[in-house]
């Protein structure tokens, strides 16, 4: 294959490669009964009791609450006087291995071939012929891949709701789900989290695949 061929190819696959990376596709199911009026009410951020020390619950905390203060929400510090309170957990899975088979390109005939046409004595004579080459597959390269399981839920209370009947009460509660090739957390959590706020809150009951690009939400 002609050099210049194959690095046209070469810059193709690294082309298709890179954009496969720079998105997060999320499937996002969300059930609400949130009221009217919303807007201006006071949220808290509250961790689960194995969250209370932890600095990435603060970080993935952060996004969230960035997300609802942009839908008119106001944050607050204290559950005194909030009227919803936030819990969040997340998790990301070891990842799943596969193998599969990647097709290599080369010259598969044509060209110049060198054979004996006589002897002189006992000297072979040799003659050439040639004939325009042609290409295809010449056969298959093993590639190992491993996807990983990513998922975020989101519980939002409705906090003098819950006081006054001494129990949780949710009005609003989101799982996302995606999968990919990345398994570092906190790099495709932003993208996660746009894609539940995305045209938030959306149908109650209805499941949505939002597809954010990774590379504005670092």
């Amino acid at each position: 294959m002609p050099n210049v061929v194959r690095a046209a190819m070469l810059a193709v696959m690294a082309l298709l490669l890179g954009a496969c990376g720079t998105y997060v596709q999320t499937q996002v199911t969300a059930f609400h009964s949130l009221p009217p009026g919303v807007a201006g009410k006071r949220f808290v951020m509250v961790p689960y009791k194995d969250q209370q020390d932890s600095l990435e619950w603060r970080s993935y905390s952060d996004l969230v609450a960035s997300k609802l203060e942009s839908k008119g929400f106001v944050r607050a510090e204290q559950l005194n006087g909030a009227d919803l309170a936030v819990f969040m957990v997340y998790a990301i899975d070891g990842g799943r291995t596969s193998v599969s088979a990647v097709p290599m390109y080369g010259q598969t005939g044509g060209g110049t071939t060198t054979t004996t046409t006589g002897y002189v004595g006992s000297t072979p004579v040799y003659g050439s012929t040639y004939t325009p080459p042609t290409y295809g597959i010449t056969g298959y390269a093993p590639v190992e891949s491993t996807v990983y399981g990513r998922a975020v839920k989101i519980t939002i209370l409705d906090v003098p709701a819950s006081y006054s009947q001494k129990k949780g009460v949710p009005v609003y509660e989101a799982t996302a789900t995606s999968a990919g090739s990345n398994g570092t957390l906190n790099v495709v959590m932003p993208a996660i989290v746009d894609g539940i706020f995305k045209d938030w809150p959306g149908p109650s009951g209805a499941t949505r695949t939002v597809t954010t690009p990774l590379s504005t939400t670092k």
